[in-house]
This record gives C-alpha cells, structure tokens and sequence, in this order.
C-alpha cells in the first residue's frame, strides 16, 4: 500500500484526499448509506445539527477537511459529515484490542488490531502529511474520514483505539473518532494528549486510546460521554484496552441501559463482554510470558491459543452477530516515527513498514 500524501491548509489537504480517493470515499460512504432507511431521521437530523455546532467550536479545522474531502469526492459536505459522525447517528459494533511495551530496545511500542469485519481491509487506507497545516503524520483511517484509527506523529507520539458501547450521550460533545484526530494534530505528549482528552467531551460511542511517546510513557484513557479514567502501567512495563471499562469511575458502567438499545439483547451483549474480558486477561498472560519486543508484539496480535484469540476469526457468530473479525493490525513506535501495517489478518499477512 502506498501512503496518500497530503500537504497544504486542512481544506487543501481534504480535497487532496478526496481527490485521489474518490471512487473508495464513494463506494463505502453508499455501502454506510444503505441503512438510512432505518435511522429515526429526526433524532439523526437533530443530533447532527449539534456536533456540527460542537465540532466547530472544539476542531474548526477538521470542519474544514471535511469541506475539502467533499469538494475532492464531489459529494456534498452533508453526507460527508454524516458519514464522519456515523458512529454517534449509529450504533457501531465494539471492535479491537491494543496492547503497549514500555521497555523494548526501540523504546516504547503499541500494537494493535482492528475488527472491523470479515475482509474489510478496503475500510483502511494510509494517509501521510508531509507539509503544511498540522504536524507531520502517518495514519490509517477510513476513506473520507477525518479520523485515524491508529497514528504516529512527527512529535514521536502514537496512538491505538478499542471501541467501547454505552448508552450515554453527551448534547455538548464531538465525535470520538474525530477526538482521535485532534489529539494527533495537537498532542506531542502522552501527558498532553491526556489533557485535551479530558476537556474535549464526545457526543457518544465510547473508546479505550492507548497512548505512547517517544519520552517512554504509556497509558490507556478510556474516555465516555459521561466520563473519563486514566489507566497507567504501575510499574508492569505493560497496559492493554479491550472493549470494556476497567478504570475506577466507568468500570462496569458499559452495560447500564443496554438491553433497550441492544438488538441482540442481554445475552448477546454479555457474551461481547465475555470475549472482551477473556482477550483482556489474554494479552496480560502474553504480556508476562516473554519478552517486548517489536517481533513479540505482531506475535501476540496474531495469537489464536485457546481459549480466546487475539486475532478474531468470526468468534461470537452464535449471538447473531456476524462475528469478530480481525482485518488489520499495526504496530506503532514514537521514537522513530514509525508505523507497521499488515493489511490483513496479522496471522496470515505480512507487515510492510512506514516512517516519517
């Protein structure tokens, strides 16, 4: 895969991205639109009116990305937005794990999957900006968004995401997909990326960050609408995020009003939890069973020992979900500006290397 290079103003940098991805932004943003005909159009017609308002008030210059990637696709700005804030309009499924090394001889190291869904890669595409507005950065994202599932940036901090669900909504936040491109504009430190996460509330669909930097800090802030926590490593050298709260104020707060939300019930949500908990206590057991290092950490994203695997291959199919399916994974470190991606399952794909 070859990196989309974009340089300029944010709005020039969209119209590049739009631009050269225009047949990609198209494909998917219809393959999102197809469940319009279910939204509940005045509640998504009122909600995106607010983080419209939000997000030009906390991340005016992502609103003006957004204008230049719908010049760039020739397609119109609402649908667009709509697209980037899809996750706040409409639930999306919890999905991916991380896991971050303090101490290998690269310095600090952070893996992570995504599971998206079952041969998705195409939701993925690699981004570099090489100039202008915004520090440097390498980042994987959906087309046509501003978000970054995972990045590194020219100040030697990166970043991994893990989705989380709840109910909560907060009228005065932005999306937190779009959270995650703020603190990668913004943040040269885990210490600064903490601050802007806590002051910058997001509207809906939580998420685990898993943070690192170039000075050899970690940390995991798992970030609610309602709430946030900070998870440091305390001395394991080690932190990893799953798709559950674990911090002293939103531990088990995930499932407060989910039957009503739910379409698989609270059956099926128990078992999400279930495979979310037993992913957690499997990356703490790898964590401990030898050494960190770059190698280990593709070794780990890639595990399928029993009794639950890291690298997802349909589990939970039986809820009448479509199951957990690992499509990329990364590895990122903040020393050397440096990101690997296997475009696939890690178990199956090669990584391909990338720096600033």
């Amino acid at each position: 895969m070859q990196p989309v290079i974009l340089s300029g103003s944010y709005y020039e940098q969209g119209v590049q991205h739009g631009r050269q991805l225009r047949s990609h932004i198209l494909s998917i943003v219809e393959e999102r639109f197809q469940y319009r005909p279910q939204w509940d159009m005045a509640r998504v017609t009122y909600h995106l009116s607010l983080l419209q308002t939000n997000m030009e008030k906390y991340c005016p210059w992502l609103v003006e990305e957004m204008r230049g990637i719908a010049e760039g696709a020739e397609l119109s700005y609402d649908d667009i937005f709509t697209y980037n804030c899809i996750a706040d309009i409409s639930l999306i499924n919890i999905f991916c794990s991380n896991i971050a090394f303090q101490d290998t001889l690269e310095g600090p190291a952070l893996g992570k999957t995504n599971d998206v869904g079952k041969d998705t890669q195409r939701y993925h595409v690699l981004l570099q900006r090489t100039g202008g507005d915004g520090q440097p950065l390498l980042w994987v994202t959906w087309p046509g968004t501003v978000w970054a599932n995972c990045f590194v940036n020219g100040a030697g901090f990166c970043y991994g995401g893990a989705s989380v669900k709840k109910v909560a909504r907060n009228q005065e936040g932005i999306p937190s997909n779009v959270l995650q491109r703020v603190i990668a504009d913004k943040a040269a430190t885990v210490s600064e990326a903490i601050s802007l996460m806590q002051a910058t509330p997001i509207m809906h669909h939580p998420l685990n960050a898993t943070l690192a930097d170039s000075e050899g800090n970690i940390a995991v802030v798992e970030k609610a609408p309602d709430g946030c926590d900070v998870r440091l490593p305390e001395g394991k050298n080690a932190i990893f995020a799953t798709n559950h709260f674990c911090g002293p104020t939103l531990a088990g707060t995930d499932s407060e009003g989910y039957s009503a939300y739910d379409s698989h019930g609270v059956a099926g949500y128990e078992q999400f939890k279930d495979n979310s908990r037993a992913r957690f206590k499997k990356l703490e057991q790898l964590a401990a069973s030898g050494e960190h290092s770059v190698e280990r950490l593709k070794t780990i994203l890639a595990d399928h020992t029993e009794p639950v695997g890291i690298c997802q291959h349909g589990a939970l199919a039986r809820t009448g979900y479509e199951g957990m399916w690992t499509t990329t994974a990364y590895v990122a470190l903040p020393r050397t500006c440096t990101l690997y991606f296997a475009y696939g399952r890690p178990c199956e794909t090669a990584y391909d290397c990338y720096s600033l």
